[in-house]
């Protein structure tokens, strides 16, 4: 694990942190109040065929990430067979100043690949992205993904973005370009499409940009399968 550490000026593609590699299994690792800019992805454990497993990102400060894809923490692969995140917690950490990137998730602040399961995202605080600021993707139906507890202030992307099996709750949304929470077809499991969906005591407020405060795509014949209740 690593604490009290500052990481910066990487070269272009470059890591902050780099947790495993392909084919390996990264478990029970704390990393705690640490500082990473100026690298292009901050926190990555998403080598192909490498399993994140009970990992813990506590107080960390990430800003000003690269030019190339300049997420704050990237967990997973687009494969959910090839890498993915399990039992993790990401909480109590900061994100600023992302609007470099100019590819892939474009400077999301936490990303979680397909695949994944029960992890939990907490009370963290995301300020002028490029992208999203959580975004969760398809849980395979192995275990819900729980977000709660976030603030996101400015983001050029949806604020809180999701595909399937996840928990949105007692989040807060700011002046999201697109929809302040958003439930889309992105990288679902085959066949399958948006399911198994709560999104619950969320405040959004949208200013300038977009006027949606919640958007749901490609998710006809799984109504059944999404809750959405006490949100402002």
């Amino acid at each position: 694990g690593g604490s009290g550490i500052r990481l910066g000026n990487q070269a272009a593609g470059g890591s902050g942190i780099r947790l495993g590699e392909g084919g390996s299994t990264v478990e029970n690792v704390l990393v705690e109040d640490v500082v990473v800019e100026h690298t292009d992805t901050a926190i990555r454990c998403n080598d192909g065929g490498c399993l994140c497993r009970n990992v813990t990102i506590r107080r960390a400060e990430v800003f000003d990430t690269g030019c190339g894809t300049g997420e704050g923490i990237y967990f997973g692969t687009a494969s959910a067979d090839s890498g993915h995140a399990k039992e993790c917690i990401i909480e109590d950490s900061f994100f600023r100043d992302t609007t470099c990137a100019t590819s892939g998730s474009r400077g999301s602040a936490i990303q979680i690949k397909t695949g994944s399961s029960n992890n939990i995202v907490r009370r963290n605080v995301c300020r002028n992205l490029g992208g999203v600021c959580v975004l969760v993707y398809d849980d395979y139906d192995r275990g819900r993904n729980v977000v709660e507890g976030n603030v996101c202030v400015g983001s050029n992307d949806h604020c809180f973005q999701g595909t399937a099996g996840v928990t949105f709750r007692n989040n807060v949304a700011v002046a999201a370009k697109f929809a302040g929470i958003g439930i889309l077809n992105n990288s679902a499991k085959p066949g399958k499409a948006p399911r198994n969906v709560t999104i619950a005591n969320n405040s959004v407020v949208q200013r300038g940009g977009s006027t949606e405060c919640l958007r749901i795509n490609s998710a006809a014949g799984n109504e059944a399968t999404f809750s959405v209740a006490n949100n402002a």
